[in-house]
């Protein structure tokens, strides 16, 4: 169930998993503090994963899923430091009884030879688990909620390897679909890092897989705290939605190089998070609320300011008129979530990602700096239009996709993108964008609660590189207001971050507590 890392599986271990790549390494440890322990082990399920579940297929939109892993981190304030040993051993047996609900985590992604698709090989080959004990000369819990701007990069450290592409089909097939690192603070507190790789994990995967597992410690088990065959059932995944076949050609964004720029792959992103309060969100909703969308969420609105705000300041880039924007047309896609719209019941364990983006498009007006009243316009304009994509997911969408024409409605979605930017770029003499807008609110991420409480806070930490716009929504710790993270090139950030009509509805004070 445990195995710790031999001197070569470590040398190995640590190869792949990058540790000390990221540039605030230095500080990060000695924040930690020199005196700090920390061991890694491996942890597998509890029971053998059965035979006839040893493969797990990936579905069409898996196989298209690029394979970068994502970073979250939940801070609790309770556990005592002098705990650390008792919460070491709770989580890391629960940890194994939780795998056997979501058995598919603790493969390995094989890749695909000739005439064959890629599965995960469930094999119980386990999941990293880093626990570090910080010495009494380290950093407090509070101290760290309290840095300010910096607390983005500072996450890093509490994370069980930087969040990060991996490249190759031999960095596929040894890399886990999930790791975890448990922080403990010199003066009472815990940090739980988490990396789960998008390839066959979406948020509504993680935030019941961490649910279940601090149900599990808090004295529960795998059977009882989530319903629907105990462990080893069945695990649809997303497969029967959207099947893959051998030969599978579907066009990519990713893939797709427009002249005038697109995503540019090559370009590392900056991470940044942006708090907007709760009377900055209902500003927001008033200023969205149309004729057309009476009732904006928060997401529509939230969504919509970065949206148009990061497209402006693309434009101010790709200008070499000081006076003048540039012309940038963008596509965006507003994940969601399928499993609510199901016609029948989704069980809380299914592994893989169930969700689905519709396409809007938006061409930034030539101006820098545009009139209030058409700013509300846009906004307004852009918030109904991620409605409109969330709206298109209804009833007879989901009869289509359940009745067998998932693969074709994915196909057609993907080449109406490619179409779309390649005619933006090329067409109307614009720089072509695409942009992904994800939501994680109510998904019940600070709902995990481990015995100690519900997080304080949940971070995001610093994107892998190259994954460039990308707006990630999430709740504050107060549960009303949204916290955004934003992953865009340097230039267009550093823009972003001088624009007073975005920066108005941005809370200035970036610390947590």
């Amino acid at each position: 169930m445990f195995r710790r890392q031999s001197s070569t599986t470590t040398t190995i271990f640590r190869a792949w998993l990058n540790r000390r790549t990221f540039a605030s390494s230095q500080q990060a440890d000695a924040a930690i503090s020199s005196s700090s322990t920390e061991e890694t082990i491996i942890v597998r399920p509890s029971s053998p994963t059965p035979s006839h579940l040893a493969k797990f297929k990936l579905s069409l939109v898996d196989n298209h899923m690029a394979p970068c892993y994502v970073p979250l981190v939940f801070f609790y304030k309770n556990p005592a430091p002098t705990e650390g040993g008792k919460i070491f051993d709770a989580l890391k047996s629960s940890l194994a009884h939780a795998l056997t609900r979501f058995y598919p985590l603790a493969g390995r992604l094989l890749s695909s030879p000739s005439g064959s698709l890629p599965v995960v090989h469930c094999n119980d080959e386990g999941v990293p688990f880093t626990f570090a004990a910080a010495g009494c000369g380290g950093e407090s819990l509070d101290s760290f909620l309290r840095g300010g701007p910096e607390i983005v990069d500072s996450l890093q450290r509490f994370l069980p390897f930087p969040a990060h592409m991996v490249g190759t089909p031999a960095g596929i097939e040894s890399a886990p679909q999930i790791a975890f690192r448990a922080t403990v603070f010199p003066c009472g507190g815990v940090a739980i890092g988490v990396c789960l790789l998008h390839k066959v994990i979406d948020g509504h995967t993680v935030a019941d897989f961490m649910r279940l597992w601090a149900a599990i410690v808090r004295g529960g088990n795998e059977r009882t705290v989530a319903g629907g065959g105990g462990p080893f059932a069945h695990n649809r995944g997303a497969t029967w939605l959207f099947p893959a076949r051998v030969g599978d050609v579907v066009p990519s964004v990713e893939d797709l190089e427009c002249e005038e720029g697109g995503n540019k792959k090559k370009e590392k992103n900056v991470t940044r998070r942006f708090v907007f309060n709760e009377e900055a969100v209902s500003a927001l909703k008033g200023r969205a609320r149309s004729e057309r969308l009476p009732k904006p969420g928060r997401s529509e609105a939230v969504g919509g300011l970065l949206w148009k705000s990061a497209v402006d300041a693309a434009a101010i880039a790709s200008s070499p008129d000081e006076f003048k924007a540039g012309s940038v047309y963008s596509v965006a896609v507003m994940a969601v979530d399928l499993r609510y719209r199901l016609s029948e019941p989704c069980a809380d364990y299914w592994v893989g990602n169930l969700m689905w983006g519709n396409i809007s498009s938006y061409q930034n007006i030539n101006q820098i700096h545009s009139p209030d009243d058409e700013t509300q316009t846009t906004l307004q304009q852009l918030a109904h239009k991620l409605r409109s994509s969330i709206e298109k997911v209804d009833e007879d969408f989901m009869e289509r996709i359940e009745g067998g024409g998932g693969r074709e409605e994915y196909t057609r979605n993907e080449e109406m993108k490619c179409k779309m930017l390649a005619a933006g770029a090329a067409g109307r003499e614009s720089k072509a964008m695409y942009f992904v807008v994800s939501s994680l609110i109510r998904l019940g991420l600070y709902d995990v609660d481990f015995g100690w409480g519900k997080p304080v806070w949940i971070g995001m930490a610093k994107f892998a590189d190259h994954v460039n716009n990308v707006i990630l929504l999430m709740e504050s710790p107060t549960g009303y207001g949204v916290e955004a993270w934003v992953a865009l090139n340097e230039q267009d950030m550093a823009l972003l971050e001088r624009d007073d009509e975005f920066l108005a509805y941005v809370n200035n004070n970036q610390n947590v507590i």
